[in-house]
C-alpha cells in the first residue's frame, strides 16, 4: 500500500510539472508559418502582430507563443512598437588651463586640455561677465603642442547689450579628439571713449553767457575670460510615442434615439488596440458630448455587458476668423473591444450627419533572438491562460525598433493538432502546483504516520 501511494504521488507531481512548466502547439487552435529574412543578419528578429492574431489574442496576452520546428517554445517579448527618433544631446565639462601668453597685434593665446576619457568637444564656451564687446576666436587642436590642426577659424563672440539684448560666447568647432586645444583671441584690449560735457556760465557787467565744452576720455578695457568650458554633442536614439496606424474603414451603423435625444454610432473591429477615434461630421458650429462604450459579447445575446470607456466633447467652430476643430476622442490606455458604441448627445439640437469614423491603433510586435532554435510558427488563440515568462524580456525591452529584422508571416491556418482544454488542462499554473504540493504533503504525512505505527508495534 505504501509503495502504491508513493508511486501515485510521484506520478501526480510529474503530471503537474508537465502541465505547469510547458505548453505545446496543441494548446492553440490557429497558427501562421514564419519566414526569416534573407539574408538572416543581425541578432534580433521581429514579427508584427496582425489583425488575425489580435482578434484571437486575449486581454492578458497569454494565448500567444513562438514555436520551433520541434514544437518547443522560443522565448520572445511582446511589446508596443514605438517611433524611434534621434536626439542630439549636449554635455559640458571644464577645460584645464595649461598656459597663457600675450601675442603681438593685441592678441592672447590660451592653451587648455581635457582628460583622456572626456569626449571630443564640438564647441568651446568662453564665459565672461563683460558687456559691449566683439572678439574673434580661432581654435586649434594638438596632441603634443607642436603640430596644431585648425578646428575653427576667426569665429566671432560678442555682446551688443548697448543696442540690443544679443550675446554670444560660444565657438563651434570641428569635433576632433585632441588632448590640447589652443584658443587665440583677437582684439583683447578695446578703447572705449566716454563723452563729457562741461557747461561754463560767465557773468560780466550784469549780462551772463553760457558756453558748453565737450571733452572725450579714452578708457582701455581688457577682455577677461572667467571660465572655459567644453561642449560635446552626442546623437542618441530615443523611443518616443507609440507608432500608430490608421485602420481600414470599419462598418459604422448610425441610429437616432429620440427618447434620449442622442445619435448612436456602432462600429465593429478586430480588437486592435485603439488609442483614438475621430468622428467625421458634415456640419459646422457645434459642440456635443460623446460617451463611448465597448463590449466583447455577442450582440445577439440577451445579456450584453457594455463597459464605459470615456466621455469627451467634439466640436467644430467656424465664426469669422475663428476656426477650431476637435473631433478626436482619445483613449488612455489603449482599448481592445470587438464592438464600440458612441452616443452623441443632441439635446434640442438637430442630429449631426455622420460620414464615418477614423480609428487609430497601436502596432504590436514580438521580438526574439535570431539563434538556434529559430521559430517556425506563430501559434495563438484558444483558452490558454498560462503567461509566457522569459528572462530575455528585460533585455529585449531596451532594443530599438530599428535593430529588429522583420520576419514574414503566412496566412492563418487551423491547427489540426489542437486539443480543446479539458478540465485538468484548464487547471494550470499556480493553483495546480499548490494543489500538487498539498497532496504530496498529505501523502507523506500519512506514510510517516504509518511507518511510526509499525515501528511502535515492533
Amino acid at each position: 500500500m505504501m509503495k502504491r501511494q508513493l508511486a501515485a504521488a510521484v506520478m501526480f507531481s510529474l503530471i503537474v510539472r508537465s502541465t505547469a512548466f510547458g505548453i505545446g502547439p496543441d494548446a492553440f487552435p490557429f497558427y501562421k508559418e514564419l519566414t526569416p529574412p534573407v539574408p538572416l543578419a543581425g541578432n534580433i528578429g521581429g514579427i508584427i502582430v496582425d489583425d488575425d492574431v489580435l482578434l484571437e489574442l486575449n486581454d492578458g496576452r497569454t494565448n500567444l507563443r513562438l514555436m520551433d520546428a520541434n514544437g518547443k517554445e522560443v522565448p520572445f517579448l511582446l511589446r508596443t512598437l514605438t517611433r524611434s527618433t534621434t536626439v542630439t544631446q549636449e554635455t559640458s565639462f571644464a577645460a584645464q588651463i595649461v598656459s597663457f601668453r600675450e601675442l603681438p597685434d593685441n592678441r592672447v593665446e590660451i592653451i587648455v586640455s581635457k582628460r583622456t576619457n572626456d569626449p571630443a568637444p564640438s564647441a568651446v564656451l568662453l564665459d565672461n561677465s563683460q558687456q559691449n564687446f566683439e572678439k574673434r576666436v580661432t581654435v586649434s587642436g594638438s596632441d603634443d603642442q607642436k603640430r596644431w590642426t585648425e578646428l575653427a577659424a576667426d569665429r566671432p563672440i560678442y555682446d551688443y547689450s548697448r543696442y540690443v539684448a544679443v550675446r554670444n560666447s560660444r565657438v563651434d568647432m570641428e569635433p576632433r579628439p585632441f588632448l590640447f586645444y589652443r584658443i587665440d583671441i583677437s582684439n583683447i584690449a578695446e578703447d572705449h571713449s566716454t563723452a563729457l560735457k562741461e557747461i561754463i556760465r560767465q557773468v560780466k557787467g550784469g549780462a551772463s553767457s553760457v558756453t558748453e565744452k565737450e571733452t572725450a576720455q579714452i578708457r582701455k578695457e581688457l577682455f577677461r575670460v572667467d571660465r572655459i568650458t567644453f561642449i560635446a554633442r552626442k546623437e542618441v536614439a530615443q523611443e518616443a510615442d507609440p507608432l500608430l496606424r490608421v485602420l481600414d474603414p470599419v462598418p459604422v451603423s448610425v441610429d437616432l434615439d429620440t427618447n434620449k435625444q442622442a445619435t448612436i454610432l456602432q462600429l465593429f473591429t478586430k480588437r486592435q488596440p485603439l488609442v483614438s477615434m475621430s468622428v467625421i461630421a458634415k456640419e459646422f458650429n457645434f459642440s456635443r458630448r460623446v460617451t463611448v462604450w465597448g463590449t466583447d459579447d455577442d450582440l445577439r445575446s440577451k445579456d450584453v455587458r457594455w463597459s464605459i470607456i470615456t466621455a469627451a466633447i467634439i466640436s467644430r467652430i467656424e465664426a469669422g476668423s475663428i476656426r477650431q476643430e476637435q473631433l478626436k476622442i482619445g483613449f488612455q490606455p489603449a482599448q481592445r473591444f470587438r464592438t464600440y458604441r458612441l452616443a452623441i448627445e443632441n439635446q434640442d439640437n438637430p442630429p449631426l450627419t455622420i460620414n464615418g469614423i477614423i480609428a487609430e491603433a497601436e502596432i504590436w510586435e514580438t521580438l526574439f533572438y535570431q539563434q538556434e532554435p529559430l521559430p517556425s510558427r506563430l501559434c495563438y488563440g484558444g483558452a490558454c491562460d498560462q503567461p509566457a515568462r522569459y528572462d530575455i524580456g528585460a533585455v529585449l525591452a531596451s532594443v530599438s525598433a530599428r535593430e529588429a529584422r522583420a520576419w514574414s508571416v503566412g496566412a492563418q491556418a487551423p491547427n489540426p493538432a489542437y486539443k480543446p482544454p479539458s478540465r485538468l488542462r484548464s487547471w494550470q499554473g499556480r493553483s495546480l502546483m499548490v494543489a500538487a504540493i498539498a497532496a504530496m504533503v498529505l501523502l507523506l504525512v500519512r506514510l510517516i504516520a504509518r511507518t511510526a505505527k509499525q515501528v511502535d508495534q515492533v
